[in-house]
């Protein structure tokens, strides 16, 4: 089963999450795009900002209800595996950078995101952020391969690829809610 067995809390909160992300990643796309991407990605990126908006707004109005982060261990749990994330992608990031490929810090980032939503899908008990997972990590690895082949920067190729991947994430939350 695709659709999120997890709290509807949590699944309007992961909405509002995607939706940030799939901002963030077109916003990364944005760093010296190719020729005709920039209306678009700035349509994509308003557009998520607006979802974002709505789900935001719509897990306020559902903030008492139960979440998987209700219990007395879970929000560690749930703390440490973003902050392993957070680790991962920093040390990466700053490694690139020492070693003079900082432009590829896009790539390696999506990778590790795209990495932390096993875990993730495993403590949510949702099965489809073990799709987002692969979907991340062979986005990261397609945009390796983009930017390397053509002219197009990674930045570009990552956020537009991981952009896209969190969009349809963030839509696949609010159908998850709309259909319950």
């Amino acid at each position: 089963m695709l659709l999120s067995p997890a709290e509807d809390r949590d699944v309007i909160v992961m909405a509002a999450v995607f939706s940030v992300a799939a901002m963030a990643w077109l916003g990364w796309a944005q760093e010296g795009p190719p020729q005709g991407w920039a209306l678009w990605l700035g349509i994509g990126s308003g557009t998520c900002v607006l979802a974002a908006a709505a789900a935001g707004l719509l897990a306020w109005r559902h903030w008492d209800e139960p979440t998987v982060l209700g219990g007395p261990h879970e929000g560690i749990v749930f703390g440490i595996i973003v902050g392993i994330e957070v680790l991962v992608a920093a040390g990466g990031a700053a490694a690139l950078a020492l070693a003079g490929h900082g432009g590829w810090t896009s790539v390696w980032v999506c990778a590790v995101v795209g990495a932390h939503f096993v875990p993730l899908g495993t403590f949510f008990h949702d099965r489809g952020l073990w799709v987002l997972a692969g979907l991340l990590v062979a986005a990261a690895g397609a945009a390796l391969l983009w930017a390397r082949q053509t002219s197009v920067l990674p930045s570009a190729a990552t956020g537009l690829l991981a952009g896209a991947c969190f969009a349809v994430f963030a839509a696949r939350s609010f159908v998850t809610i709309a259909t319950r």
